[in-house]
């Protein structure tokens, strides 16, 4: 294969409509990689604006909702999204690695815990 037989190629993950999103104030977009063991979780909370998460590796259950109505295993190579102003809960069913991409305003916290 020569050098310009070479391409780059593009997995598309998953596509919101982040209708959260208001167009009169600045957002910052925070993307990060969370490492979490088997077992452990993040504790409910919210976020005020749509959440999007790729897992990287392992499986990861969301809960959504205060009494975790909707529950859905994600493993790796799946997206998924958090919805805004919900109450959801992440927990590592295996050691598991995911990015997480997170709207903010400047200066405000990303969630708040329930």
């Amino acid at each position: 294969m020569t050098l310009a037989e070479l391409k780059p190629s593009r997995r598309n993950l998953m596509k919101v409509s982040l209708t959260s999103l208001p167009a009169s104030k600045p957002l910052e977009l925070h993307s990060y990689i969370s490492e979490s063991p088997a077992g452990s979780q993040s504790g409910p909370h919210r976020h005020p604006y749509s959440t999007l998460v790729y897992v990287l590796a392992g499986t990861y259950r969301l809960e959504v909702g205060e009494r975790r109505e909707t529950v859905t295993d994600y493993t790796a190579g799946q997206a998924f999204s958090e919805p805004a102003e919900v109450t959801v809960n992440g927990r590592a069913m295996t050691h598991s690695r995911l990015l997480v991409i997170v709207p903010a305003e400047p200066g405000k916290p990303e969630s708040q815990a329930v």
